[in-house]
């Protein structure tokens, strides 16, 4: 069979140009193989590395041989008879080896988390990211930090400590405004993007984050304009309803002036034509003028909630029932003029509903509060009470004025009104 001495000038060269290639080739494997955990890549790496190089220097001695006349040695002379054949299997198994090896690698940097690619994603990453000892020397910085550290302080990010130090004073650079301060500073840049920092301890380690907090910064801004207009809206409506109420109790007053004035009217017209009437058999008008007293009477008693709640009383004395206060009504009018209305509902109710006798009525205050609570003596209802037209009445009325209503059934029944003050003065 052929040998390496039988073969032309230029197959020999190839063969040796094959070998000194799968040589290269594995010694620039050989240091990525070592920083692997597997023994058996690395030896077999280095065993092709050897036997490449061995192949070469033995395929080599002809040359020294023609040269310089020397006697090849026992283990030339052995490679050089062996067949090619032989030592192309050999250099082929080499190199399926090193095709292996390399795909190999490369599947294993795709698959495994390298520094190279912990830096590369932390790169990528909108927010701006710093790791660092106690004394500011940096770990780990990626480039939107770096790139935030030189718009807002105007140098490059040499120790992270000091750039913490320099958010939370006032060492910026022009065009940057400060929005808020504290543990997490704001700043608006002068793309007009605002960025958020914070700080977080990590075993000894420090970490500094800077968020993109635009949108959020905008979308606060906005709902505070809202919450502005809101309150604008808001006072606007209670003017609207202190008119609305001023408007009706106008009309009110206007309705009982027309009615006195056409009590009035027909009292002295009655009177009149029995003042000329010379015959006199038409008798005196004294009804009329009763009923127009009592029509100025029951107007001046309106003007005052104190006397309302006094003719509830006497009209409760009138039908029988009794009423018993505690504690003095509220000064502002529109809460005693609301507390008269529940005590009205409550002594409704107490004689419908209870036949009772007596209706207690407790009036009471707190700091920010007034408060009534109504009790009688009659009977508890059964199951729940179910509000009717006057109690829901009522509750929309509470809670417009902008208090509360509770009704309890035990130990008695019990209906407890609270009115905030300043609603009341408000109002």
């Amino acid at each position: 069979m052929m040998n390496y001495y039988a073969l032309p000038v230029l197959p020999r060269i190839a063969l040796m140009l094959s070998l000194f290639l799968l040589l290269c080739g594995n010694m620039c494997m050989l240091p990525l193989v070592c920083q692997r955990k597997p023994l058996l890549p690395k030896i077999l790496t280095t065993l092709c590395a050897a036997c490449s190089e061995g192949m070469m220097i033995l395929f080599s001695a002809d040359v020294r041989i023609e040269k310089y006349g020397l006697a090849p040695s026992a283990a030339s002379r052995w490679l050089c008879e062996m067949p090619v054949a032989a030592v192309l299997i050999v250099i082929a198994a080499m190199l399926l080896y090193f095709v292996y090896a390399v795909a190999r690698e490369v599947r294993l940097r795709r698959e495994t988390l390298t520094r190279t690619a912990i830096k590369e994603s932390l790169d990528h990453l909108t927010t701006g990211l710093c790791f660092y000892a106690g004394n500011g020397r940096i770990l780990l910085v990626n480039h939107q930090m770096v790139r935030l550290c030189h718009t807002m302080l105007g140098s490059d990010l040499q120790n992270a400590a000091l750039l913490w130090e320099a958010l939370r004073g006032e060492t910026l650079q022009s065009g940057v405004t400060r929005l808020s301060m504290g543990s997490q500073p704001s700043f608006r840049l002068p793309d007009q993007t605002v960025w958020t920092f914070s700080r977080e301890e990590l075993q000894g380690f420090y970490q500094i984050t800077a968020a993109n907090t635009t949108q959020l910064h905008e979308l606060t801004e906005d709902l505070k304009q809202k919450n502005i207009a809101l309150a604008a809206l808001h006072l606007r409506l209670k003017n609207y309803e202190r008119n609305v109420e001023e408007l009706s109790r106008s009309k009110e007053q206007l309705h009982t002036k027309d009615r006195i004035h056409t009590e009035l009217g027909q009292a002295l017209l009655t009177t009149r034509r029995y003042l000329v009437d010379s015959v006199g058999q038409q008798p005196a008008p004294l009804d009329i003028w009763k009923r127009s007293i009592a029509i100025l009477r029951m107007d001046a008693d309106s003007t005052t909630e104190h006397s309302s709640l006094q003719m509830l009383i006497q009209t409760a004395n009138a039908s029988g029932v009794s009423v018993e206060v505690d504690g003095q009504i509220p000064p502002q009018a529109e809460t005693a003029q609301l507390f008269t209305e529940a005590a009205a509902e409550a002594l409704t109710n107490a004689v419908r509903h209870a036949d009772a006798r007596t209706l207690y009525i407790a009036f009471s205050e707190t700091d920010s509060h007034y408060l009534v609570s109504f009790q009688n003596d009659g009977r508890l209802p059964e199951g729940v009470v179910t509000e009717g037209g006057g109690l829901s009445n009522l509750r929309r009325k509470v809670e417009t004025s902008g208090g509360t209503m509770h009704i309890s059934c035990h130990p008695v029944y019990t209906l407890t009104i609270s009115v905030t003050k300043q609603g009341g003065e408000g109002r």
